[in-house]
C-alpha cells in the first residue's frame, strides 16, 4: 500500500490487518468489504487527487517521518519511566 501511495497511486484494499491505519478512505484510497465495493472503488479511484495520495506518503511514511514517529514513541516511554520512578 505504501509503495503505491509513494507513486501517487490510490489504494483499494479490503478491511484487514493494517489497512485502516494506512488508507484514509476517500483521500488516498478506498477501504472495501466486498468484491462489488472493490469494483466500484476501482472505477472511482481516478477521482482521487494523486498529489494528495503522495502527500499522505510524504507526511506519514518517508524514512524521516517514520524515524521521527519512533523517536516520539521512545521519548514518551522514557518520560513515563522517569515520572514513574519519581513517584
Amino acid at each position: 500500500m505504501i509503495e503505491a501511495m509513494a507513486c501517487g497511486t490510490p489504494v483499494v484494499a479490503f478491511d484487514y490487518g493494517s489497512v485502516t491505519e494506512v488508507v484514509q478512505h476517500g483521500v488516498n484510497g478506498y477501504i472495501v468489504d466486498s468484491d462489488e465495493q472493490a469494483l466500484r472503488a476501482i472505477n472511482d479511484a481516478h477521482h482521487l487527487d494523486r498529489r494528495a495520495v503522495r502527500a499522505t506518503f510524504d507526511r506519514r511514511f518517508t524514512v524521516t517521518a517514520m524515524a521521527r514517529a519512533y523517536i516520539d514513541v521512545y521519548s514518551s516511554l522514557i518520560e513515563s519511566q522517569r515520572l514513574g520512578r519519581a513517584s
